[in-house]
């Protein structure tokens, strides 16, 4: 699994406690389908409901934005993609 697939599956995780704070619908339609505008989409709705789940979203626009710069993902990608892992994985945890 590479560190993209690893953001991805993070953000899934987040999506029940996504739909309890009311931002589930944006949140699915951004691990569905996994493009920069979608991320973009669900941190203009995350902004309001958390702070984390905004800049996780934020995050893993600009890693599939990276991504999407070159056939593998790049550092650039990988870095924005821990981010992402990293703000998502602390809120689902501290909330479970």
């Amino acid at each position: 699994m590479n560190k993209l697939d690893e953001m991805w599956a993070a953000h899934l995780a987040y999506l029940p406690q996504a739909t309890a704070n009311g931002h589930g619908e944006s949140w699915a339609k951004m691990c569905n389908e996994k493009t920069a505008a979608a991320a973009y989409d669900a941190a203009a709705y995350d902004a309001a409901a958390d702070v984390a789940a905004y800049a996780a979203a934020y995050a893993a626009a600009y890693a599939t934005t990276y991504a999407a710069a070159s056939d593998t993902a790049s550092d650039a990608a990988d870095w924005w993609a821990q981010k992402a892992i990293d703000w998502i994985t602390e809120i689902t945890e501290k909330n479970t």
